[in-house]
């Protein structure tokens, strides 16, 4: 789609310049073809002098080689006439003899000249119009030494009048002949040679000219190439320049866009945060007055409930803000613990609610004390734990921690969380980790969800430096796994002391049906430095005390609730009166149900205490500690949570704050959280009043809404720092 405004012409202007371009690319295709056709027709012109000059050469040589060939028949052939001559008129035989010799001798060389004639001429069709004097040449040759040969048959005969008339006339008249041929022969070269090289020449000179043209016209195509790379040079970046303006105005508008979309986002999170803030912050205020158990039970339901939707907006906040990419995590310290106990908090209630058991395995080699984004950690492990609550009918949920590594000083954690639900299949999990996207569509209208948690978790997880996957499979369950990377406290507690200083070592006995239950709970205990056993049923259970009552009795027993046969209630009746026991161990009653309900069902029977699942670390120290009677004391951890903020709390009473804020809700809860905490509260309902006050009143500081009528938060912080008086008055959004 183009995009176009009234003030602009964009579209039109890019599409003639497309054509101009197009057109301007065509003919310079067809100009360099043409150029390459012309370079082509020049090389061959430069061949076909290089042959011409060649073809000079080689004729030049060859006039002069037949030339000197002439020479050199020339005087052969007077010799042998004088040699004719001596030959018959020598009186002396010896003589005679010798100039027969020589007379075959010269007539054999003679010869083989004429046969060097023949090949040149025959090698070199340009001297093929001599070739008839070059017959007529071998003709009167071959005259002649039939007249030598009549002259030397007289004289081998005795008839040497015979021989002289011979050799005196018609022998003359041969010589005479074959002399005069020669001559022609010579002439006859010199003419053809100087005919052929004169051609030769004039070829060259054409072929030259044609060459200088070709040339010349190669520089024209050359320069009007230049000249439309120069016009499509120019084209592109007047159309890299309107691109520009055209991205730059699309830029515009997805600014335009995302700003809108951010003010409507801030506007909607405004909007919902309000009155969600005032569930929460009313329910906060309800759970600390006086109520009964049941009462307690459901606002803090209710309390709970709130957050969880807070939750989902802050999801939709986060997706917003990973496709900003805005989203970023801290560096602070934290207790791995903490995080498992607020998950406890967010995913019991809904594993409760759905009787599933929810576990907790902590390893003992994961250090405790971290630095790193302890909310975001929650997140992720809080979302898979609902997601696995979501799509799990029966059994448990698992969720274990456990150190693999180290790199840069840093712990590399890996996390899982395990359920017994529906699973899925290869297909199903391909479509994970994706935005609005579930395992199928009905699993969609069964089980809801925004579809965004686990594209939250997967960018979650990479920021953390690590990755997320799963494994899984259909009626079996599916397994969550994510790693993550955090810098370790220094000379911090980084595994929960052992009890064993303060109990010693404590003989346990942990019941509970479920292996896995039963396994975590063995394992944690043992980590505490305590001696555990371990049974799946209250009547082993049993048995078990009596067998060790005489050697080494049990003095805590971890009972599950709920299990079948005999329960874990009725099984704390049975052993409270065993009479066989000399020593009643004490009962921590352990369950995956409401507490008040345990608490109900449990009347008549001596419970030291009641956990509930999912068991952390800490919470099982604390519970123990307070069964077997000792004040608990988390060092590592009240301190950090309790003390600090109990201090920081106490040094604001007397503070007098401005508070600005539109809401009347939210007005009267933040005065009665303030007024609690000996604070004195001004409040203004929007900007333009908390500027009014300011002008007649001091402050400590300044609390600041953002979204008011009249004047909204920002524009009353800018004024506010404006004037030099209130340049460190804190102001808090």
């Amino acid at each position: 789609m183009i995009i176009k405004d009234k003030h602009s012409n964009l579209p039109g202007d890019q599409i003639g310049m497309k054509s101009e371009r197009s057109l301007s690319r065509r003919i310079i295709i067809l100009v360099i073809i043409a150029s390459l056709i012309l370079l082509g027709q020049s090389l061959y012109n430069l061949s076909k002098i290089n042959q011409v000059d060649s073809s000079i050469i080689t004729m030049h040589k060859t006039a002069q080689h037949l030339e000197n060939l002439s020479r050199q028949i020339t005087k052969p052939v007077a010799t042998v006439r004088v040699l004719s001559l001596q030959l018959v008129l020598s009186p002396n035989e010896a003589i005679r003899l010798e100039n027969n010799k020589l007379l075959d001798l010269q007539i054999k060389k003679i010869n083989s000249e004429f046969d060097n004639f023949e090949v040149l001429l025959g090698d070199n069709n340009q001297l093929a119009a001599s070739y008839d004097q070059y017959t007529t040449l071998k003709k009167a040759w071959s005259l002649y030494v039939n007249a030598l040969d009549k002259t030397r048959y007289y004289m081998n005969e005795g008839m040497r009048v015979a021989a002289f008339v011979s050799v005196t006339q018609q022998e003359r008249l041969r010589y005479e002949l074959l002399q005069e041929s020669l001559k022609e022969f010579a002439k006859v070269l010199l003419t053809v040679s100087k005919n052929v090289f004169d051609e030769a020449q004039e070829n060259s000179e054409n072929t030259f000219f044609t060459l200088i043209i070709t040339s010349f016209i190669q520089i024209l195509i050359l320069m009007l190439i230049l000249y439309f790379v120069w016009r499509m040079f120019s084209s592109y970046i007047n159309a890299s320049k309107a691109h520009e303006v055209e991205l730059s105005f699309a830029k515009d508008q997805a600014e335009d866009a995302t700003r809108a979309k951010s003010d409507f986002l801030a506007n909607m999170s405004h909007e919902i945060r309000t009155p969600m803030n005032a569930i929460i912050g009313m329910s906060h205020l309800a759970l600390q007055t006086e109520l009964d158990r049941k009462q307690r039970n459901y606002i803090q339901k209710v309390h709970r409930s709130a957050e969880s939707l807070l939750g989902i907006i802050n999801d939709i906040l986060d997706f917003s803000k990973i496709e900003a990419g805005k989203l970023d995590v801290e560096h602070a310290n934290f207790r791995l613990e903490d995080v498992f106990d607020n998950l406890a908090n967010l995913v019991g209630l809904k594993a409760e609610e759905k009787g599933l058991e929810l576990l907790i395995d902590l390893k003992s080699n994961v250090p405790t004390a971290l630095i790193g984004d302890s909310l975001r950690l929650g997140q992720i492990i809080t979302n898979l734990g609902n997601n696995a609550v979501k799509f799990t009918e029966s059994g448990n949920i698992v969720v274990t921690a456990q150190l693999i590594g180290n790199v840069d000083d840093e712990a590399v954690i890996q996390f899982s969380v395990k359920d017994t639900g529906v699973g899925m299949t290869p297909e199903q999990q391909d479509k994970l980790f994706q935005s609005f996207s579930q395992a199928d569509t009905s699993t969609t209208r069964k089980f809801g969800g925004t579809g965004l948690g686990l594209a939250i978790s997967k960018n979650l997880t990479e920021l953390m430096g690590g990755e997320i996957w799963v494994d899984s499979a259909p009626g079996t369950g599916s397994t969550f796994y994510f790693t993550a990377r955090f810098g370790v406290q220094e000379n911090q507690h980084a595994v929960r002391r052992s009890t064993a200083t303060e109990l010693g070592s404590l003989r346990v006995l942990a019941v509970d049906d479920n292996p896995t239950s039963r396994e975590i709970l063995s394992s944690m205990l043992a980590n505490m430095g305590m001696r555990v056993d371990q049974t799946g049923s209250g009547e082993t259970a049993i048995a078990l005390l009596e067998e060790a009552v005489e050697f080494d009795p049990y003095k805590l027993v971890l009972m599950d609730w709920k299990m079948p046969g005999l329960d874990g209630i009725e099984t704390a009746r049975l052993i409270q009166e065993n009479t066989a026991l000399t020593e009643i161990p004490t009962v921590i009653m352990v369950t995956a149900y409401g507490r008040e309900e345990a608490h109900e069902a449990a009347a008549g029977v001596n419970i030291s205490n009641f956990l509930t699942k999912p068991v952390t670390a800490s919470t099982m120290h604390d519970s123990i500690m307070r069964a077997m009677g000792y004040d608990v004391v988390d060092q590592a951890k009240g301190y950090d949570r309790h003390d600090d903020i109990k201090s920081e709390i106490a040094g604001l009473a007397g503070a007098r704050l401005l508070l600005v804020e539109d809401n009347e809700i939210n007005q009267e809860l933040a005065l009665e959280l303030l007024k609690n905490h000996g604070i004195q509260i001004i409040l203004a309902n929007n900007g333009q009043e908390a500027l009014d006050i300011l002008e007649n009143e001091e402050f400590d500081g300044v609390l600041m809404d953002c979204q008011m009528p009249v004047m909204d938060g920002y524009a009353a912080t800018r004024k506010i720092r404006l004037q030099e008086k209130f340049a460190n008055l804190p102001v808090i959004a």
